[in-house]
């Protein structure tokens, strides 16, 4: 998604101004998107979301089961469904991290369609003072990298009480299957067994909501899965 990050500053961003674009097609190639803690309810009633084989704990909503592609942008460039991820729409911003522990950098997608010449607001001051879109941007990069990072540690009890398994999909279309790899996913099953204060204690974290929020969202996997079939030709009968 982002093609060409370079560090914000007045000397090469001056003159930029930022217009805020009404097409997601920078997103079109993304299947997944990281979600945090606090976007999980809301998420869940549009994406299926899974935990990756060997990444951190931070769970992520499937946006196709396609190699490349991401079903949730339209043709026209429009987000098909009412709840749009933070990652998606902290776009063309991002924090970069630097040499020091912690410390990051703002920086922008100099390509992004966003940034405009003579449209929109400036990026920064004719004095070289950040500008309002600028000081945004922070505030809400800054805001969602710390809630990344409680995200791990909020879902920590679930790698502890070895709730999180691999599972695959198999799409059967025809005389083709595809199997999607490579994910983990709360088993519930496991889940009824633990002690009755440990599930109290969830309750009260707020923990067995999010874990009810992740097992909903996998009623979505099928809209996915009719979106890869209608992408893959019919297979044509052979004349015997």
């Amino acid at each position: 998604m982002f093609k060409t990050p370079e560090i914000l500053s007045p000397a090469k961003s001056s003159g930029l101004r930022f217009r805020k674009g009404a097409s997601y097609n920078f997103a079109s190639s993304l299947t997944t998107v990281p979600l945090h803690a606090g976007e999980l309810t809301v998420a869940c009633s549009h994406y299926p979301i899974i935990f990756p084989v060997g990444e951190p704990l931070i769970p992520r909503a499937l946006l196709s089961l396609r190699k490349k592609g991401n079903d949730f942008v339209l043709s026209n460039g429009a987000w098909s469904v009412s709840y749009v991820p933070a990652h998606i729409r902290r776009y063309p911003f991002i924090l970069g991290r630097t040499k020091k522990p912690d410390t990051y950098v703002l920086m922008v997608d100099k390509e992004a369609p966003h940034l405009q010449d003579e449209d929109g607001e400036p990026l920064y001051s004719e004095s070289g003072d950040p500008g309002e879109v600028v000081q945004k941007a922070k505030e809400f990069l800054t805001r969602f990298q710390k809630q990344l990072m409680a995200t791990e540690k909020f879902l920590a009890p679930l790698v502890e009480a070895d709730l999180l398994v691999e599972r695959q999909l198999n799409i059967r279309r025809g005389k083709t299957t595809s199997v999607v790899r490579g994910f983990r996913v709360v088993d519930m099953t496991l889940l009824a067994d633990l002690d009755g204060d440990i599930l109290k204690s969830w309750v009260g974290s707020g923990l067995l909501k999010a874990v009810y929020a992740l097992q909903f969202s996998l009623s979505n996997v099928e809209l996915l899965v009719k979106c890869e079939m209608s992408s893959v030709p019919e297979e044509k009968e052979k004349n015997n």
